[in-house]
Formats: C-alpha cells, sequence, structure tokens
C-alpha cells in the first residue's frame, strides 16, 4: 500500500474516531426530539384509527376489525417503547455529561486510599466501582448500547408497519371490487397461504442453520440466500441497517448475554403491547374495585352520550345536548353515520334511480328523501324502552368534528320519570348477525342506551 493510501486511511480513521468521541452532543439532540415526538405521536395514532373506523371500517371481523386494532396496538406499543428508551438514554447521556464536568473539578476522581473505611472495605469497592475512567466508559457504552438498541427498534417498527399495510391493502383494498361470496373465498386462501409460507420459511431457516447442514455449502449458501431474500422483501430498504445493528451486536456479544437481552426486550414490548391492546378496547383487567364495572351499558355514566361534555375527539356514539334537560326541552340527537352503515341500509331499502325526464336538481332530491326515508325506517328510538317515538331525521354535519351523520329533534312524552329516564337509539336488523349479542348481553354498534335527567 504506498503512503498516501496510508495517510489517507489514517485521516479517515482519526476523521471517525473524533466524530464518534463528539457523537454524545447530537445524541441528547435527536434523544430530545424523539421523545418530544413519540409523545405527540400517539394520539395522532388513535385519531387516525378512528377515522379508519368512520370512514373505512365496513364490516365486523378479523380482517375489518381485529388486525387494525392489533396494528395500532403494535403501533402505540412501539412509540412507548421508544419513548422509554429514549428517556432512559437522554438521563443516562446526561448523567455521563455531569461525570465529565465533576472531572473538570476533581481531576482524581476517587481517591479510594482517602476514604475513612477499612482497606477491605476500599479495596472491594474500587474492585465493584473502578476508576473514573473505568466507570466514564460503562456509562458511555450504556448510553450509546440504549441509543443503538433503540433505533434497531425505529427500523423494525417501520418495517412491520409496511408489512401491514400491503397486507391491509391486499385484504381490504380488493374488498371494495368483490362480491361477499368470493371475499370470503379469497381472504380464507391468501390468510391460508400466508399462514403456510411464513411457517415454512421458520421451519427450512431453522433446519438449515442446524450444525450439521450450515458446515455443508450448499446448505450454507441455500440458508444465506433465503435469509438475504426474505429479508430483503420483508423489509425493503431498511433490511441492510437492521442486520448491520444485529449482527453488532451478535458478534460483540455472547451468545447467552444476547439471547438475555432479546428475552428482556421481548418481555417489555410484550408487556406494553398488552396494556397498549387493553387500552385499544378500553378495558382494564387491573381493576382493583370489586363493585365497579365500567363497560356496562346499565347504570355508566358515558360523557361520549352528551355534547356539553363532549371533549372535541371523534363521535362514535350518538349524543344528545346534556344530560340534564329542562322539562318540556326538544331533545336534540346526532348520530354519526359510521361506513359499516352502508351494507346494512342497503340490505334494508332499495334505492329506485329517479326518472330521467326530471331535471338534475329534482333527481337529487328524489335521491335524497328515498335515503333519509331509509335512514328513518332503519333507525328507532324508544324513552324509557316502552314510548317509540316518530322519526324525523336531517342529514347534518357536526360542528366540532365535521363528521357526516344525521340530526333529529324529539318531544319528550309526558310519562317522563322524574328521576333517571334513558333514550335508546335502536336499529332494524337486517341479517343474522344483528341478532347477535356477546357473552356478556352487550348490543351490537348503532345500538346506544343514553341515560338523561329532566329538571
Amino acid at each position: 500500500m504506498s503512503d498516501s493510501k496510508k495517510e489517507k486511511k489514517g485521516f479517515n480513521h482519526g476523521w471517525l474516531q473524533r466524530v464518534s468521541e463528539q457523537s454524545w452532543e447530537p445524541e441528547l439532540l435527536i434523544s430530545g426530539l424523539a421523545i418530544f415526538a413519540t409523545l405527540q405521536l400517539p394520539g395522532v395514532v388513535e385519531n387516525f384509527y378512528q377515522f379508519y373506523r368512520f370512514n373505512y371500517q365496513v364490516d365486523i371481523g378479523i380482517i375489518d376489525d381485529l388486525l387494525p386494532m392489533l396494528a395500532v396496538a403494535v403501533a402505540l406499543t412501539a412509540l412507548k417503547v421508544l419513548n422509554y428508551g429514549f428517556i432512559f438514554h437522554f438521563v443516562v447521556r446526561a448523567f455521563w455529561v455531569g461525570l465529565i464536568g465533576l472531572m473538570s473539578v476533581f481531576k482524581d476522581g476517587i481517591q479510594y486510599e482517602k476514604l475513612p473505611n477499612s482497606e477491605l472495605y476500599k479495596s472491594e469497592m474500587e474492585k465493584r466501582i473502578g476508576n473514573q475512567d473505568s466507570f466514564l466508559l460503562a456509562t458511555d457504552r450504556m448510553a450509546s448500547m440504549v441509543f443503538s438498541v433503540s433505533f434497531l427498534f425505529v427500523l423494525y417498527m417501520i418495517g412491520v408497519g409496511a408489512l401491514y399495510i400491503i397486507f391491509f391493502l391486499l385484504m381490504n383494498g380488493v374488498k371494495v371490487f368483490m362480491p361477499d361470496e368470493i371475499f370470503e373465498f379469497y381472504s380464507r386462501v391468501m390468510l391460508t397461504a400466508l399462514a403456510v409460507l411464513l411457517t415454512l420459511l421458520s421451519i427450512v431457516s431453522l433446519v438449515l442453520n442446524m450444525k450439521r447442514f450450515r458446515e455443508k455449502e450448499k446448505f450454507a449458501r441455500l440458508h444465506f440466500k433465503l435469509t438475504w431474500w426474505t429479508g430483503r422483501i420483508f423489509y425493503p430498504f431498511i433490511f441492510r441497517p437492521i442486520q448491520y445493528l444485529i449482527l453488532t451486536f451478535m458478534s460483540n456479544l455472547s451468545a447467552k448475554k444476547f439471547q438475555v437481552y432479546a428475552i428482556a426486550v421481548f418481555v417489555v414490548f410484550f408487556t406494553v403491547f398488552m396494556k397498549s391492546f387493553l387500552g385499544v378496547l378500553q378495558f382494564n383487567p387491573f381493576e382493583s374495585r370489586s363493585f365497579y364495572q365500567d363497560r356496562s351499558v346499565t347504570a355508566t355514566f358515558n360523557p361520549n352520550f352528551y355534547e356539553s361534555e363532549f371533549d372535541g375527539s371523534f363521535l362514535s356514539t350518538p349524543t344528545i345536548q346534556s344530560p340534564v334537560i329542562n322539562e318540556g326541552e326538544v331533545l336534540s340527537l346526532f348520530i354519526p353515520y359510521m361506513k359499516m352503515m352502508d351494507k346494512k341500509m342497503e340490505k334494508l331499502c332499495e334505492i329506485e334511480e329517479p326518472a330521467d325526464s326530471l331535471r338534475s336538481f329534482q333527481r337529487r332530491n328524489n335521491l335524497n328523501q328515498q335515503k333519509i326515508d331509509c335512514a328513518n325506517q332503519f333507525f328507532m328510538f324508544v324513552v324509557n324502552e316502552k314510548d317509540t317515538l316518530p322519526s324525523d331525521l336531517f342529514f347534518a354535519r357536526h360542528p366540532v368534528t365535521d363528521q357526516a351523520g344525521y340530526r333529529g329533534f324529539f318531544s319528550m312524552p309526558d310519562s317522563l320519570n322524574p328521576t333517571k329516564n334513558q333514550f335508546e337509539v335502536l336499529r332494524q336488523p337486517v341479517d343474522n348477525t344483528d341478532f347477535f349479542r356477546d357473552s356478556l348481553g352487550r348490543k351490537l354498534e348503532y345500538e346506544s342506551v343514553i341515560p338523561f335527567w329532566v329538571q
């Protein structure tokens, strides 16, 4: 190698060394920004999920309901774990900076020989804590390790998110163009094929990585190609950086230590995931109060039922103006129009095309009247389980959320209770699924029981 090349190589190595030694400055900046971002993004994810449920979810099932819920739970889990990781990194790195400042005051660090303790005590402390250089180096390594693991987690979550989007489009994207019977067959074939493919890939990879196969060139080459191209397909654009980080950890840590770290990360992720998933379900299994139940329709005050209590987020249930109305006051109702209502109404009502001889505005008025008549047939409004009110709905948009829906105004019957009353928003059963109730007896979507009081 020529002298110029040696000098160039030495220059590059020295430059890289100087950059790595000063990496704590951008690390602190990136951690601060990441902490702020991971605190803000969960709200964005939850709002996007509500937007999907309102505008795009067309049915209740594994593909339409459970998979998006799992994806949201995974996204929220990733953000929480990243938030914890970056906060921990920020604290450790800030502690390291504090130690650097302390060194400028006490250049010799801990002077064990000057401690007013026994020789055994001083020697054991020095053995376990070390001098200032070793302690600083250990703190620096911990901060850098946490920072790298956090970014590895970011890359993995990006890959998982991309895979979910592709799968969602393959399933729900084609659902718009297929009849229900064909789509049901298509979804079964796709899910079965995907399960078989993932199982086979896992089994083949484990077998080829066994000692008796990996030492033979043809099997080793097959295992490498399988791993490389599978990773490139499942994690396009980010597979190489993911592999670089993983192989760096694997090659610099003992197998036992690497497994312990991997298990610890998995346990943390799974614990946070379960908490996030139950949060999406709005269910708390750790409720310690024996005589409290907030998932029951009976005797539960839900602030989302009332405009006066509404926090401005997405509406998913019908609302009235207030939990307390004046005697003789008209009750104002808003029903958000969720996408799932389309199929139900299509089964209930046949919309006839207006005559071609009519003008465009007349055709539009005719269609709108048929659709609002269908809504009046679809919904039923009952007070105190006995008085059925006449339905006269209007198309409307909510003044706060701008959601499409129906607005209705109802005069209350004279037989109202002097204490609590209930206003029920029910819907006509149009297929067999409408008669289904879960094990707790909860009603299906679009059926609400809203308690209110009269003063």
